[in-house]
């Protein structure tokens, strides 16, 4: 939550300060989910480590933070994109917090719907358009 949170502090304009604050959350934060992913790789091995689905999603992610933190680049490159990347981690909240998970299966069952309904909506609106762009193209009078 906390790594969420000086994720959350970059904006446009921001003062230096802010700027420094986050490149050392940052650094601090990579260190910390690696050493995590390396403690939990050593203490469960490699077969039951990657046997969990979870384990795999940080595993993406820490790699990513990692080699976010070994390229160097400006502040106006790609290459901090990779953070971006880390609030992905806060789904990791799905295993232990239950009513979270009912919600994201919820949400998952009716993706099937509302892709139907909004495929109906581009139609309708599609069909709108044709038809004011005949009107206007041929006035009435």
């Amino acid at each position: 939550m906390l790594n969420t949170c000086f994720l959350s502090l970059e904006h446009y304009d921001q003062p230096v300060y802010i700027g420094t604050i986050s490149e050392l959350a940052n650094t601090v934060f990579t260190v910390i989910f690696t050493a995590e992913m390396l403690f939990k790789l050593l203490g469960l091995g490699c077969y039951n480590y990657f046997t969990d689905g979870y384990n795999m999603f940080d595993c993406f992610i820490v790699i990513l933070s990692d080699i976010e933190l070994m390229m160097p680049g400006e502040e106006g490159s790609g290459v901090s994109v990779f953070r971006a990347f880390r609030l992905l981690r806060i789904f990791k909240l799905v295993k232990s917090w239950t009513s979270l998970r009912s919600l994201l299966q919820t949400i998952l069952r009716s993706i099937g719907a509302i892709s139907n309904l909004g495929l109906l909506t581009f139609l309708f609106l599609f069909i709108n358009s044709l038809m004011a762009k005949q009107l206007f193209l041929f006035p009435l009078y």
